[in-house]
């Protein structure tokens, strides 16, 4: 029983959390919101372009994504969309490194049919020879979109240079060369080796029947033994203590300039999770933010400052990117390492670090108010750590971090020698 009190509000109603395996073997999440009236379904694979040891950099994972919405043996996927919107429901999936998830929103007294719908073409796609060529062509035009992007060529470069060992170095939506070679068996392989593996899972959150299990265990595929792999992260959390500077200077054809600078952290516990979390919120959260609050309003050398974590599993990327001109990315950068090492050393002041804390607990709130922004979360968590995570929980873990945490923090992963660090400046050719 969950029941929230925040801070200039009071919030009381039940939440209930369970996990288990379904007949056949697949492991599932059900996040309960009675009186809810909504529900998310969600199938999480765990197999993103980092899986794609046998296919490295050619997108594959993302393909596959693709195709399996182009029919089953019962649906066209013209029906599999009209299906969906008949039920009310909002379909869509995406791809990331470490995970392909597809998920539907809609009505709770249309779920059952929703899940029995998800799970068709999910777990049994034609995966047919007809559609393959034209989806290629619509990801062929997504790649060139991608490469026309400054923000995503950067970050690419970066993951590149910084990650040379790792899968991570290739794009999620591949590389055209590589992507070109992929056939249908090759999706079809791929599909068969991850798609029904007990790393997978199925998450049911809002206002669940007791029919909508009984659907499950219907629909779910059976799989041999095994269990859910919260190890599975793309880096070592050995790699987290190792240095891996990078320095890059870039150039492009367009309009502005920009920089990031990204670090790798541990995210192997969710103490490690809110830590990073919550460094980023007091660093870069909004305009007062510590780093905001220098490079963008006291200097004025940047148009745009944010951060961001980036979860990869048991390790993430802990970044900062910002937009300005040309002759003030490496000023930006310098006085960023700068400002990073000096509250290393001194510390917050009282306002900083509560402020930070505070933004983060209402953070958490304000996602868990909606049944997809509280479904992310815990498929995040539970893919990662095999585990949700209460309110109180974070609460708890937040206001027993102190000052003295913060800079440790800083001082092991978000030291200058430890970045991945990168300018793209206009003018010329990328």
């Amino acid at each position: 029983m969950v029941g929230v009190t925040g801070q200039g509000m009071e919030r009381k109603r039940i939440d209930q959390v369970r996990s288990g395996s379904l007949a056949g073997g697949v492991p599932y999440l059900a996040m309960s919101r009675p009186g809810s009236g909504v529900v998310s379904l969600q199938i999480w694979v765990c197999a993103g372009s980092r899986m794609e040891a046998q296919f490295p950099g050619s997108g594959v994972a993302h393909f596959l994504e693709h195709m399996v919405f182009k029919g089953t043996e019962n649906r066209t996927a013209l029906e599999i969309n009209r299906q969906a919107e008949r039920l009310g429901g909002f379909l869509n999936a995406y791809t990331s490194y470490d995970r392909t998830v597809y998920h539907i929103d809609l009505p709770a007294d249309q779920a059952e049919k929703g899940l029995e719908l998800l799970a068709d073409f999910v777990w049994s796609p034609s995966l047919a020879e007809e559609g393959f060529a034209s989806e290629r062509d619509v990801i062929l035009r997504e790649i060139a979109m991608y490469r026309d992007d400054p923000d995503s060529f950067l970050f690419d470069a970066l993951m590149e240079a910084g990650l040379t060992s790792d899968l991570l170095r290739f794009p999620v939506i591949g590389l055209e060369e590589r992507f070109r070679a992929l056939t249908i068996e090759d999706l079809r392989s791929f599909h068969r080796e991850y798609y029904r593996s007990c790393d997978s899972f199925l998450l049911m959150a809002g206002d669940l029947s007791p029919g909508l299990h009984r659907t499950a265990d219907a629909v779910a595929p059976a799989l041999g033994e095994g269990r859910l792999n919260s190890s599975a992260g793309f880096l070592d959390p050995e790699f987290a203590d190792k240095p891996v500077p990078v320095r890059l200077r870039l150039r492009g054809d367009w309009e502005g300039g920009r920089g990031t600078v990204l670090f790798v952290v541990p995210t192997r516990s969710l103490e490690e999770v809110l830590m990073a979390e919550w460094v980023v919120e007091v660093l870069s959260g909004g305009e007062s933010s510590s780093l905001s609050r220098v490079i963008r309003r006291e200097r004025e050398l940047v148009h745009f400052f944010d951060g961001y974590v980036y979860s990869l599993g048991n390790s993430s990327l802990l970044g900062f990117s910002w937009l300005a001109e040309g002759s003030d990315l490496a000023e930006t950068e310098d006085l960023l390492f700068d400002e990073l090492t000096k509250i290393a050393a001194v510390g917050l002041s009282p306002e900083d670090f509560q402020r930070g804390r505070d933004r983060l607990r209402f953070d958490r709130l304000r996602q868990d108010e909606t049944i997809e922004g509280w479904a992310s979360r815990g498929g995040e968590s539970f893919r990662n750590l095999l585990s949700v995570s209460t309110w109180e929980m974070e609460a708890a873990i937040l206001g027993a971090f102190e000052n003295q945490d913060f800079c440790q923090y800083l001082n092991q992963y978000l030291s200058p020698d430890r970045a991945i660090a990168g300018q793209l400046h206009p003018g010329g050719a990328a």
